[in-house]
């Protein structure tokens, strides 16, 4: 009797994690439009991460319009939005694709369990879907439109690896309906008002298979229409003309929504066509990243408090500032770690507010343990140090994420960057006083000033290692690369 009881108990559990499973959205285009291999789709997705340089928005950033083609193709101009998105303090995506394969009437919201990815599972904002869901017969759960759906599966990659806790709700648009538009942009103007913790994501490409020339023309004015939130423009020529762009259904509900929200602001962060990526310029398709914000009274950091004034090496840090910042990083790691929550400081030292980039460097026994850095100054000091000890500690790709078995053998170095400086002679460099970011194409490599001092390489050996860092022949910065300069504030725990 106990036997059997012990089989069904096996077997129901069997069923149970079967059907589990069976509700979590498989990821249907890894392998095919991005790589499968978590390692591989990291490594693809720094690369374009690092070489997208974006300004600093002030403001509450409600949405960003980002490119869906296969990750080789769009992925780098997809960066310059999640660049923009990284480490703010956002709980849950909306992503409003529009369906590709399967025509139907309405809208159609995803409201269970999660989206599987290389790079871990996104979950679903269930109480937010069936809210969305309530509120308009239009609204509906078709799990069947999901299945191979471009414009929502290739926002998911960036997501994990720039929100890894982020919830999702995945929304698509059928047969494009301008009064849908209008009835989406409705419910999430209530949705937002009740909740600061929510950015939208309209996915959509721009012209398709045009030559080079009529593509950059026509995106140009597409772009000029999404500027001046022309979306009614924007619409019907989607329905009635050549469309200006695929997705011109998630557009035109965004640029309503940020219209009633009062967000008059946007900004295009990066135009490109596949034109650009493979150099066939017969039939291209355009891709544009833009970012949708509402200006507020934010006040300008103090960056000109002469803690941080530059030197030779560096800028300058107390001793009582740098203990600070040491005992956040140490604190979030530890704290990520055995909880996997995320401390949330709150300082007072308008140092530790200005923003700045920063690495953080963890090493066992004297051996790198992991390193992740921030390399545009677009949060206060004390969130970049907190975000970048945890990324170091649990997402950098060369390592396995740190045990809590291991914390008393760690020891923390902190890299407080300056500003970037574009050189064109390399005679500037100072070997040991200055880190160098290598760009070149879509590829970009960062190696920190301390680098060069512990391997005792002069300038040449220097700049062959940034290369061969980004991927690049070692004597790629001889020709056609971008060389910028930085230096940095460095300690550590001794």
């Amino acid at each position: 009797m106990r036997t059997k009881f012990i089989v069904f108990l096996c077997m129901s559990l069997i069923l149970f994690n079967s059907q589990a499973l069976a509700q979590s959205k498989k990821a249907d285009l890894a392998g095919n439009w991005y790589p499968s291999n978590k390692k591989t789709l990291n490594k693809q997705l720094d690369s374009y991460l690092n070489s997208a340089t974006v300004p600093t928005v002030e403001g509450k950033i409600i949405a960003i319009i980002s490119p869906h083609a296969g990750l080789m193709f769009s992925g780098a101009v997809a960066a310059y939005g999640y660049n923009l998105l990284s480490h703010k303090e956002i709980e849950t995506a909306i992503i409003l694709g529009f369906s590709h394969r399967k025509h139907y009437d309405g809208i159609s919201v995803y409201k269970t369990s999660e989206f599987i990815t290389p790079l871990g599972d996104l979950e679903i904002d269930e109480e937010l879907a069936d809210l969305m869901i309530s509120k308009s017969e239009r609204i509906k759960f078709s799990k069947e439109v999901f299945e191979g759906e471009n414009s929502l599966e290739l926002q998911l990659p960036f997501l994990k690896k720039v929100i890894p806790d982020v919830k999702i709700v995945p929304v698509v648009f059928g047969n494009p309906n301008y009064e849908d538009c209008n009835i989406l942009s409705d419910i999430l103007l209530d949705v937002l008002s009740k909740r600061e913790d929510i950015v939208i994501i309209a996915s959509t490409d721009l012209s398709h298979y045009k030559s080079y020339n009529q593509a950059v023309t026509q995106d140009a004015e597409t772009i000029n229409l999404i500027k001046e939130f022309k979306y009614k423009e924007i619409f019907q020529r989607g329905v009635f003309k050549d469309q200006p762009c695929c997705g011109y259904a998630p557009v035109t509900c965004t640029l309503m929504l940020a219209e009633k929200i009062g967000a008059k602001d946007i900004e295009v962060l990066n135009y490109a066509n596949s034109g650009d990526i493979t150099g066939d310029k017969r039939q291209v398709v355009g891709y544009v990243s833009a970012v949708v914000y509402k200006k507020t009274s934010i006040p300008e950091p103090q960056s000109e408090s002469p803690a941080f004034k530059n030197t030779e090496g560096g800028m300058m840090l107390t001793e009582a500032q740098k203990a600070r910042i040491l005992k956040i990083a140490k604190e979030s790691m530890e704290t990520y770690i055995k909880t996997g929550k995320r401390v949330k400081f709150k300082e007072k030292d308008p140092v530790l507010l200005t923003k700045k980039g920063a690495f953080v460097t963890i090493k066992k026994n004297g051996n790198l343990r992991g390193c992740i850095g921030r390399i545009i100054a677009d949060k206060p000091l004390c969130d970049t140090i907190a975000e970048m000890a945890i990324q170091s500690s649990s997402g950098d790709p060369r390592f396995p994420a740190v045990g809590a078995e291991e914390l008393d053998e760690l020891k923390i170095e902190i890299s407080v960057l300056s500003e970037l400086e574009k050189i064109q002679d390399v005679e500037k460099i100072k070997v040991g006083t200055h880190g160098i970011l290598i760009r070149k194409g879509f590829y970009s490599g960062l190696l920190l000033p301390q680098v060069a001092t512990e391997y005792d390489w002069n300038r040449d050996e220097f700049l062959a290692h940034t290369c061969n860092k980004a991927g690049l022949p070692a004597d790629a910065w001889k020709k056609n690369a971008e060389i910028f300069i930085f230096s940095a504030c460095i300690f550590g725990e001794e």
